[in-house]
């Protein structure tokens, strides 16, 4: 790699980025994106405080809220606040990471964090870890920052951004248990140190103290409302015998071996560290301290998070994937440096094509259903009724084209409440009442990928465990069905002919 002018490098990552995103780019996808999108469009109409957890991540919410107030409601003015945070995070990964890592690790870093699966295809459709990360990833530069003598600037400027980190997810506070366990380690200038990251944590937590005491009433407004919160972590999965620490151990060491976006990137980062120790490659100080500061993050909120927070899932401790793409980053760089240029650009695309799949794997194309259900709900003159989760994505599919929740749920609801005469849009997740019924359209609505194709072709799916097995098997179409009181031969409503050969499912 020769050095490039300054406006190059930029305008690079720029470009892979947008091409990634294209790529990547397929809409709303599984999740709470909901949740959050009832908060925008609350704020819309008015300041609204929050009455749930989701509501109340501010900095996620309210970059949503101004689009709407700007170009109005919709999928993309939905998703491009995350598509800001995923672009911030690559930008903060080669301005910051060059000063430490040297600028071909730094541009490499910040390329593959741009093609990622992890921090650019699923937070794309719109999950709240990529505005966490990005938060993350800066509290983490800066700390490091300051490690290589940036001065008390730097740890107020690390705490300030920890505690941003943490009003959009709680397990941030890992952040500041990482950094304090490196000031004591470091034993230099530790009670300053700690004092001043302190200060920018602290100061953030007294500005939302506040903040809640004159619009609730209640400084404790939020945390009141998030320790009330139940979310859908190992305990609610095991049962109780495996419910303590043990078994949130065990199932935090799962997920971090059967993530599709995680996994690969964490055996590379092994491989990577294994070159660099055989190959006796020297970094530079500032390259050594700043990794250890993403270790340590990595490491404190991958144990913390599942055994305090009791979250296994790896979308809940965003530095360890992000600390492996660094190493993996810095790896390639010394293969590029040391001549092996062949060897740099196979693990490339290595990185791009385990990424690629990932992303494939992960998306399996059910939103379809949801967007199908909402447009024959638009111009149907009648209620339709499938399955909860398919009513309620509808419901904001409706809602983002400007329809009142009260309106959607009148013309999109739950299938239990179906009874004789009804239309039902039947997902593989549906079930109808018993009786008879017409069918009157099949509709293949879900695409998956090439790697459940791949997967399905060579039988390794079966090999995998019934997890991807179901996930890899090829999707059921939707059945559009008339629920009735005894045989017909046609829609009596429409007029449509019934599929006689076609039975429920």
């Amino acid at each position: 790699m020769k050095a490039a002018p300054r406006a190059v490098a930029p305008a690079s990552l720029a470009a892979i980025f947008i091409l990634a995103a294209a790529f990547y780019w397929g809409g709303l996808g599984p999740g709470d994106g909901e949740r959050y999108i009832e908060a925008a469009l609350r704020w819309r109409e008015g300041p609204f405080l929050g009455d749930t957890h989701w509501a109340l991540r501010h900095l996620f919410v309210l970059p949503m809220a101004a689009l709407f107030t700007l170009i109005g409601p919709g999928e993309v003015s939905s998703i491009l606040p995350n598509a800001a945070y995923a672009a911030l995070t690559v930008a903060v990964t080669w301005a910051l990471g060059r000063r430490h890592l040297g600028r071909h690790e730094a541009f490499l870093a910040a390329a593959l964090v741009a093609t990622s699966a992890f921090f650019v295809a699923r937070p794309l459709e719109l999950d709240v870890y990529g505005a966490e990360a990005f938060f993350a990833a800066l509290a983490c530069w800066l700390f490091a920052g300051a490690r290589a003598g940036g001065g008390r600037c730097w740890l107020f400027a690390a705490g300030l951004a920890a505690g941003l980190a943490w009003t959009v997810r709680e397990q941030a506070l890992c952040l500041i248990v990482a950094f304090g366990l490196l000031i004591l380690y470091s034993r230099k200038n530790v009670l300053r140190s700690l004092f001043l990251v302190g200060l920018g944590f602290g100061l953030v937590i007294a500005a939302e103290l506040a903040s809640y005491a004159v619009a609730a009433g209640d400084p404790f407004y939020r945390y009141r409302i998030d320790l009330g919160h139940r979310d859908i972590g190992v305990g609610a999965a095991l049962p109780p015998e495996r419910s303590g620490l043990h078994g949130r151990a065990l199932e935090a060491l799962k997920y971090m071996a059967t993530t599709p976006a995680t996994t690969p990137m964490l055996l590379m980062a092994a491989g990577a560290l294994y070159y660099l120790r055989q190959a006796q490659i020297r970094l530079a100080p500032p390259a050594i301290s700043a990794l250890k500061v993403f270790g340590a993050a990595a490491g404190v909120s991958a144990i913390l998070t599942p055994l305090a927070f009791n979250l296994a899932w790896t979308r809940y401790y965003p530095m360890l994937t992000y600390a492996a793409f660094l190493v993996v980053a810095v790896a390639i760089a010394s293969l590029w440096t040391s001549g092996r240029k062949r060897a740099a650009a196979a693990a490339v695309l290595a990185v791009l094509a385990v990424n690629g799949a990932a992303a494939d794997f992960t998306r399996d194309g059910d939103y379809a259903e949801a967007r199908a259900l909402a447009r024959m709900a638009a111009t149907s003159h009648e209620a339709i009724y499938a399955d909860p989760l398919t009513v309620s994505r509808a419901r904001y599919q409706l809602r983002l084209k400007g329809w009142s929740m009260a309106a959607a749920s009148e013309k999109v609801r739950n299938v239990r409440d179906a009874t004789t005469g009804s239309l039902v849009f039947g997902t593989e997740r549906t079930e109808a009442p018993a009786g008879p019924s017409c069918t009157t359209a099949i509709l293949d609505l879900r695409k998956t990928g090439w790697t459940h194709a791949l997967l399905r072709a060579t039988g390794i799916a079966g090999l995998l465990g019934g997890r991807a097995k179901a996930i890899a098997a090829r999707p059921r179409p939707v059945k559009v069905m008339r629920l009735l009181d005894g045989p017909a031969i046609a829609d009596p409503v429409t007029g449509d002919p019934c599929l006689d050969d076609v039975k429920r499912p």
